[in-house]
């Protein structure tokens, strides 16, 4: 796995800076450049400036939540891979997120920095 991680992007967007440190944590070792925002705002800045392989994406923040970001990015044409990592998603939610056809996973936290690991790498690598 190693080798197919080297060089591949990774957003971050958590308003939790303990997730931020677990999902860098997580991944770093394994050849992802991981970058690190604290909020949807954020987050739909930088998209619009740099291009990611995967988006790891909180679902409740304050200002812009996980549905603002991700709507942002299907405005724009930019499909790049999401995963939805939160502590509890409302189904109509989930069903909404789902719908635009960005977010690959949702993933529950807390969960086991292997299961974050083997996530990203399935979604990178299926692209």
């Amino acid at each position: 796995m190693e080798g197919s991680a080297m060089g591949k992007h990774i957003l971050a967007v958590d308003d939790d800076n303990t997730m931020l440190v677990f999902i860098k944590n997580a991944l770093t070792p394994h050849g992802y450049e991981v970058i690190c925002v604290s909020g949807g705002k954020e987050a739909i800045e930088i998209l619009k400036e740099q291009t990611f392989d995967c988006v790891i994406l909180d679902f409740y923040m304050p200002e812009k939540d996980g549905l603002d970001v991700v709507g942002s990015m299907y405005s724009r044409k930019d499909r790049t891979p999401t995963i939805v990592f939160t502590n509890k998603i409302e189904p109509h939610h989930e069903a909404g997120i789902q719908g635009f056809g960005i977010v690959r996973e949702v993933l529950k936290k807390p969960c086991p920095a292997e299961k974050l690991l083997e996530t990203v790498g399935r979604i990178v690598n299926d692209g």
